[in-house]
Order: structure tokens, then C-alpha cells, then sequence
């Protein structure tokens, strides 16, 4: 909303300003309640504060109203700087994070500009000073993201360079090197920071005009809201005189740059998702977060740096729009990996998962499925095949998850087969393959395995694969048939590799939670049967099973998912998973 709402200004836009509006006064009613790190949000943050303040008068009892209340009542550290109300038990009395700069700094800023609360104005300026002080890093002049919170002790500095990060801090110097009157005591000490600050940006934006995850590894990814910010901070100071005209080539190159990971729809590729001093807070550890398409955090950033464009006079660029996209695009991909012994995999923007072919090792493979934990929501089998052909290896995370999962001779995530005697039997690896639909948005495909013994009983099946983009499950449609025509029971399971926690659900489901202390991750999978089919539970070894009985000849169909969390998509994957019925997922899927 900040970055709509100036936009508009900047442009003068005001199709766009009333739409801001008619959201904003949804905040006002009461109708939305903003949550996050600051009070503010709970009437839409900046956006509202800078509306009252371009004219709006409306907003500007509430803007007062809530800018007293951040003032007294938003929690600080022992040196008085803001810290979030989340998580307080996680921040240390010296806790501090660059985030809050972004949160406070311009909201106070206008409230007080507003109102004329000279406190407010001052309190932004110097939290802006204070949190670089502490933060700044001395070797390259840019900043950390956080002090003494999660798990960071007292007094310990994260070691990132983030991107974002950085460009959090981009926002408060901008709203201040732009807006803090001129007689504020700190205007001085604002704008030789500012200077400083973005002078040292610029030496890390690269050939294409962006930066990078980590700012100071050359070879990490390029991030689009982290790069975006810090345009808008760049353009900023531009205007202002604290950067010289001739940045301005930098800053046409880096709008470029961005300009390509965004498609004619608005598309935005390659942002990172939230970090909190995530892992350790090394350098390392965030330059292996991963990027995400149309990430929460990506559009804010885009519209701020559009505004410092139009601030600039900037209407057009040079740049092929969205050059860049596609290979991030989220897709779902089956392929029959014929340079892999004819390996069956499929994938969408959740997770990866194959079944075997007779040209694997018999002695070891049967028609279990495997699992791939794949941290990234665009496609990885070509490029993880690739690598493993040319002598990588998918089993090493190179930063967009790996396969850690050994199916072996078991039920994988899955994987089914017959219930006789209190015994299971399975097929051999299929036999023959169709694929159906390849693609982008949904895949299917059908395999036909070898006939098998089931206690006196001689089974055939012929089993269908599918999935849709932006679900986390797969759809299983078996046929099992006896030669006798007797009914038979199907059991369909998921492997536990000695540390498994099951859990039968009513209505045919069943859940399974292993942390692996090998892999450092913890693993969750789930299937949903069709309630109507009365599942039971069975043990077959480290297979955690649901029986259900069935003809000979009838088609069964059921759900899958799994899901590691090495990746910090997992919240989003049990609220989605979580609420799943079998009776919606058919309907869906």
C-alpha cells in the first residue's frame, strides 16, 4: 500500500489513488485489521499516514490516534528502540531489528509531520541513526539484519549482507533524506548517513543493475524485492541531491534489470521469503534461502521503485519485460527420464516425487514412490537430471533441496499394493507408461505394472498419476484386479524410517511426522482416502498402512503429499493440508 501511495503521487495517477482509497477506508471502518510488527498496521501502516498527510483529512484523526498509541505503548529495547510485539520472549533487552526501521520510521515521520508532535519526527530520525549505528557493518558500509533476537544472543550481530535487509533500511533513509525538514536536528547526520549508505549499495549492484540475496557473494542469486528497495532508495537520493545525476545510469540499468523477472501480468520472480536471522546468520546461511514466484514481500518493493522512477521523469526503459521469467515460472512436469534407467517423475510447484522402471535394480526397487524435497516452487527435474548425469549429484542440497529419501523396496509416499494373510505384496517397478497432460498447469500419466503373487491370489494393476499447479497433493486412481475376480484389500502407505509418528484421523486419514537428525529436517506426509471405504490401520515393517477393502476391478482413488521442512514454505503447507477432505480434493483435483 506504501508503495501504491507513491506511486500515485509520483505519477499522478489518480485511478490508482482511488483505489488506495477505497482500501484505506476499509481499514477506517473497521472492516480490515492490519497485523504485523508495528501498531500502525492495524490501519494500513504508511500508506494511510502519507495519504492524511498529501490531503486526505479524513485519515488524519486516526493517523494521530494510532501514532500515540505506537509511540507509548510499541514495545523497545534498553537503548529505546522499537522492537516488534511478536515473539517477545525470542528478542533480548538489547534485541533490535532493521525491519522496524521500515515499519516505524516513515509512519512516525508523516504522523508527526502531521500533527506537528516534534517528538514523533525526532524519535524517527534518530531510530533510523541509532539502528544503523549498531547494524552497519564496517567492512562494506552496508547493514545486518538484526541484534539479540531468536537465536542470537545478547549483544550477537547477524553476519548477512541481505538484500532486503538493506533495502528495509533503504526505506527509512528515503522517507527521511526526502521529508525531514531541514531545522530537524538530525537532518545533517540523515543525510551524510544517506550518503555513505547508498554510495556503498552502489558498489555491490552487479552487471544487470541488481543485487544479490547476500549483497557480498557475486556468484549468489539475483533478489528482486531486496534490489527493488534499494532503487527506490537510490532514485530517492538522486532527487534529493545526496547521490550525483550521473547514478541516475545505475539506477535506468538496475529498473531494467528488475524489469526482467516481471511478466505483462505482474508477475514477479525471484523473491526471498521471510528471514528472521534465519539459521545461524551467517552470510551462508542466507545466501541459501531460496526464490520464490509472486512471494508476498515481491509487489510492495516493485511499485516504491516504480515511484522513484516516475519521480526521476523515467517512462520508459530499455529491457526485454519478464527476459528472465520463465525459467522461475512454477509449472507442473512429468518426464520419462530415459537417460535415467526410464525413471517416471513429476512435479508441480510443491514437491518432486518418481517411480521406478524395470531397468532398475529388481533387488533393490519396487513400486514404492519417491520422495524429492525440493525447497523451490519452479521446476528442478531437468536441471537436477542434468546435474546428476554430468556427474553432480541430486543427493547434495546445492540450494533448491535435494533427495534425501530413500524409497528402497518400500511403500515410499503412496505407494500401495495388497492386504492378504496379514501380509502386504506389491508390484515390480512398472512395465509401460502414457503420459496424458504435460503440463503447465496439471500432468497426468498412466502405468501399467507386472502381474504379482498376493498370497494365492495373481493381481494386476494399472495405476494413474496426477497433479495440479498449486496443490501440495497428488491424485492416485488404481485399478487392481485378481484373476480369481475375488475381492481383494487394498493397502495403500507411507514409510517411516524408524523415528515415525502415526496418526489415523477419522475419514481415512493418515498422517506421518519423522525427524531425520541426519538430513537436520523434519518430514511430513499425508494420505486421504475415500472415507466411504472404511480404512483401517496396518503395520507392514516400516510401512504405516490403511487397508480397505475392495472388488476385483475397481478403481480406488486417494491422495498423497509430503513435504520437508527444509524449506520455509512448510507453515504454508499444513494450513493447506491440514483442512483437506477427501470430498474437496476430488472435487478440486
Amino acid at each position: 500500500m506504501q508503495g501504491v501511495s507513491e506511486y500515485a503521487q509520483a505519477a499522478g495517477d489518480k485511478t490508482l489513488e482511488a483505489r488506495l482509497v477505497d482500501t484505506l477506508d476499509k481499514f477506517l471502518s473497521g472492516h480490515l485489521l492490519g497485523k504485523g510488527s508495528l501498531i500502525s498496521y492495524s490501519i494500513g501502516g504508511t500508506a494511510m499516514a502519507q495519504m492524511a498527510l498529501w490531503g486526505h483529512d479524513a485519515y488524519a484523526a486516526k493517523v494521530i490516534e494510532v501514532a500515540d498509541s505506537v509511540f507509548r505503548v510499541q514495545p523497545r529495547n534498553n537503548e529505546d528502540v522499537m522492537i516488534p510485539a511478536w515473539n517477545s520472549d525470542k528478542i533480548r533487552p538489547d534485541g533490535m531489528f532493521v525491519d522496524m526501521v521500515f515499519a516505524a520510521t516513515p509512519y512516525l515521520l508523516y504522523a508527526g509531520l502531521l500533527s506537528g508532535r516534534q517528538e514523533w519526527v525526532d524519535y524517527a530520525a534518530w531510530m533510523t541513526l541509532k539502528t544503523f549505528d549498531v547494524l552497519r557493518d564496517e567492512a562494506s558500509g552496508l547493514v545486518h539484519q538484526a541484534r539479540g533476537v531468536l537465536r542470537l544472543a545478547e549483544g550477537e550481530i547477524s553476519r548477512d549482507c541481505w538484500s532486503r535487509g538493506n533495502g528495509w533500511g533503504s526505506i527509512a533513509l528515503a522517507a527521511l533524506i526526502r521529508d525531514l525538514p531541514a531545522s530537524n536536528p538530525y537532518y545533517q547526520q540523515v543525510h551524510d548517513l544517506a550518503a555513505d549508505f547508498f554510495a556503498a549499495v552502489l558498489r555491490y549492484q552487479d552487471a544487470d543493475g541488481l543485487w544479490h540475496q547476500e549483497m557480498t557473494f557475486p556468484d549468489n542469486w539475483q533478489e528482486t524485492s531486496g534490489s527493488a528497495l534499494l532503487l527506490y532508495g537510490i532514485g530517492t537520493a538522486i532527487d534529493c541531491g545526496i547521490l550525483p545525476k550521473s547514478a541516475k545510469t545505475a539506477f535506468v540499468r538496475g529498473l531494467e534489470g528488475l524489469l526482467a523477472f516481471i511478466d505483462t501480468e505482474g508477475n514477479v520472480a525471484c523473491t526471498c521469503g521471510g528471514c528472521l536471522a534465519v539459521g545461524d546468520s551467517s552470510k551462508e546461511t542466507y545466501a541459501i534461502q531460496v526464490p520464490y514466484w509472486n512471494e508476498r514481500h515481491a509487489f510492495g518493493p516493485v511499485m516504491l521503485a516504480l515511484s522513484a522512477a516516475a519521480r526521476l521523469g523515467i517512462r520508459t526503459v530499455d529491457t526485454t519485460l519478464g527476459s528472465k521469467v520463465n525459467s522461475f515460472r512454477p509449472a507442473c512436469v512429468v518426464r520419462h527420464v530415459e537417460e535415467r534407467k526410464d525413471d517416471l517423475a513429476w512435479e508441480n510447484d510443491w514437491s518432486a516425487y518418481r517411480i521406478y522402471s524395470q531397468k532398475s535394480p529388481l533387488n533393490k526397487i519396487s513400486s514404492g514412490i519417491d520422495y524429492w524435497a525440493k525447497k523451490v516452487d519452479y521446476p528442478i527435474l531437468d536441471k537436477w537430471y542434468a546435474a546428476n548425469a554430468g556427474g553432480g549429484s541430486y543427493h547434495k542440497d546445492q540450494g533448491e533441496g535435494y533427495d534425501f529419501y530413500a524409497v528402497g523396496k518400500r511403500r515410499g509416499v503412496g505407494g500401495n499394493g495388497v492386504w492378504s494373510g496379514d501380509s502386504l505384496y506389491v508390484s515390480l517397478p512398472y512395465e509401460q507408461w502414457e503420459i496424458t497432460e504435460e503440463g503447465p498447469e496439471r500432468i497426468s500419466f498412466t502405468v501399467t505394472y507386472p502381474p504379482f503373487r498376493a498370497g494365492e491370489e495373481t493381481v494386476r494393476q494399472t495405476t494413474t498419476y496426477s497433479c495440479a499447479l498449486g496443490s501440495p497433493f497428488t491424485r492416485v486412481e488404481t485399478t487392481l484386479t485378481s484373476e480369481s475376480g475375488n475381492d481383494l484389500t487394498l493397502a495403500v502407505g507411507l514409510t517411516t524410517f524408524g523415528r515415525g509418528e502415526t496418526k489415523q484421523e477419522i475419514g481415512g486419514v493418515l498422517r506421518l511426522y519423522e525427524y531425520l537428525p541426519e538430513e537436520k529436517t523434519g518430514l511430513h506426509s499425508i494420505l486421504i482416502t475415500d472415507p466411504a471405504l472404511e480404512a483401517r490401520r496396518a503395520d507392514a515393517g516400516p510401512d504405516k498402512l490403511l487397508l480397505m477393502d475392495i472388488h476385483s476391478g475397481q478403481t480406488v482413488r486417494y491422495f498423497f503429499s509430503a513435504f520437508s521442512s527444509l524449506t520455509n514454505r512448510s507453515g504454508n503447507w499444513h494450513r493447506i493440508v491440514t483442512t483437506a477432505t477427501y470430498n474437496e480434493l476430488n472435487r478440486i483435483q
